[in-house]
């Protein structure tokens, strides 16, 4: 229900105004006061939704009762309507209004502009409650989210004040922002970092460098988001740092994001790694090195022996246990050759040992022609050596064996020993060798056979964890699989 007060000195007037309040507005209640003392009293209590107040009254007079209700915080927007029937000059409205009057009616009263004028001051007061209300209401939910931002960002200052890294903001070439981490990786103090140009803290040989990424940053280009370089401190040490920069707008301008840590102590450990691999791998091709040099000395004793003996089968044994000993001669000197010393390049290293076999047991070398495909083909050591050896083995047979009448043979029929290797199913190596020579014995077991060489072809193809087929067509073939 809304509520109006009406202060008048006349008890008629105030009956009258009554009367035609209450029964011409819905939900009123009036209530009132015959002077301005009982009328300041009657608005604290009542609260009032508007006032009707007479000018002219005994003891304190309407001009006085409107600056007394307009000072007091509490009540000062409740809208004042001044009525009045003797002052009518503009000064007297004018200085109702400066007093903070909201509407002014003079007597006689007339009874449509009265309930009209109370209507308008009674919008008012809703309006203006209603603002009331909703300031208050927003202020509240201000001060909550100011709360809750200010929560976040005392949690997020924290984690930014306690991070491992350094964490800076880079824009116009300066450090706009920075966390206690960086004064601690660069040694200077935050008043230095402020007025020092973020390129005098980089070392001379790596400003280009960084000031060009960080540029292509700012444009927003894509590129490598981690990089090492080198800073200078204030105590002039050079340290190894690594930057992870990204790009942000900062007091609405481009700039860089960017978590800096210290990879000094990393540098100085990967260094002292490259620095005992590369003396390794020294000390690996010197052992490489002399095992090769060991080797040659015992295939040249051997070779020198061989020389003394007449018995053709004891000369065989002897080339044959010269060649297994350069087979593996050869695996060292290419190991102290290759830049890799754990993968040789199969390809060369098997027509190496082949044509050398080609030339010790073969009278006639050249009506041999020797096939090999073997590109691409890299094994380590522990491969290289047993496939080496079986190759020997097997290349020598055929060799010995495989073209007994060669001198015989019509030109247009050639002698050919074949060597395929190739890679089948991720890791697995496959190769064959093969000849069209008079083909391999039906009655010999090259599994359970005498001969030393087949038998050392079995043991090495145990130890790749292979297997070993032979065919009969065309020649004799030999498929490994390991």
């Amino acid at each position: 229900m809304q509520k109006i007060l009406v202060i008048d000195d006349d008890e008629k007037i105030v009956i009258l105004l009554k009367d035609i309040l209450e029964t011409s507005i819905q939900d009123c209640k009036v209530i009132t006061a015959l002077d301005g003392v009982e009328g300041i009293e009657k608005t604290k209590k009542e609260l009032p939704d508007t006032i009707l107040l007479d000018i002219k009254m005994p003891g304190i007079d309407g001009f006085e009762v409107c600056k007394r209700l307009k000072t007091n915080e509490r009540i000062k927007d409740i809208p004042i309507i001044m009525i009045t029937g003797i002052y009518k000059d503009i000064e007297s409205r004018i200085k109702a209004l400066e007093l903070g009057a909201d509407i002014f009616i003079a007597k006689p009263i007339e009874r449509n502009e009265l309930i009209a004028q109370v209507k308008v001051a009674l919008r008012i007061k809703q309006a203006e409650d209603k603002l009331r209300n909703e300031k208050e209401l927003l202020e509240v939910l201000v001060q909550q989210r100011t709360k809750e931002l200010t929560e976040i960002k005392d949690k997020y200052k924290k984690l930014i004040n306690n991070a491992n890294e350094a964490i800076f903001v880079a824009q116009e070439g300066y450090l706009k922002f920075f966390n206690p981490n960086t004064i601690e990786i660069t040694g200077y103090t935050k008043e230095e970092i402020s007025v020092k140009p973020f390129i005098n803290f980089i070392h001379p040989d790596d400003r280009d460098m960084v000031v060009e990424r960080h540029k292509r940053r700012l444009k927003g280009e894509e590129f490598i988001y981690k990089y090492p370089f080198r800073i200078i401190d204030k105590k002039g040490n050079t340290k190894w740092v690594e930057i992870n920069s990204t790009l942000i707008e900062w007091e609405n301008k481009p700039a860089t994001l960017n978590f800096l840590n210290d990879i000094t102590e990393r540098k100085l450990a990967e260094k002292h790694i490259k620095d005992s691999l590369k003396e390794k791998e020294v000390m690996l091709r010197e052992i490489n090195h002399r095992v090769r040099n060991n080797m040659q000395i015992i295939q040249s004793l051997i070779n020198l022996q061989s020389k003394y003996i007449e018995d053709k089968k004891a000369l065989i044994a002897f080339k044959e246990t010269s060649n297994r000993i350069m087979v593996m001669s050869k695996i060292q000197g290419k190991l102290y050759q290759s830049e890799n010393l754990n993968r040789i390049a199969f390809d060369s290293y098997i027509r190496n040992i082949t044509t050398h076999i080609l030339s010790s047991f073969s009278k006639y070398p050249s009506l041999i022609q020797l096939n090999i495909n073997a590109k691409n083909i890299l094994l380590d050591v522990k491969k290289a050596i047993p496939c080496g050896l079986i190759i020997n083995e097997l290349v020598t047979n055929c060799v010995i064996h495989a073209f007994p009448n060669i001198k015989e043979r019509p030109e247009d029929e050639k002698c050919n020993i074949n060597i395929d290797m190739s890679i089948i199913k991720g890791d697995k190596y496959k190769f064959i060798i093969s000849d069209n020579g008079i083909g391999f014995p039906d009655d010999i077991d090259f599994k359970k056979t005498e001969s030393l060489g087949l038998q050392l072809v079995n043991t090495l193809v145990e130890q790749l964890e292979g297997n070993i087929e032979l065919s009969h067509m065309n020649g004799t073939t030999f498929k490994i699989v390991f």
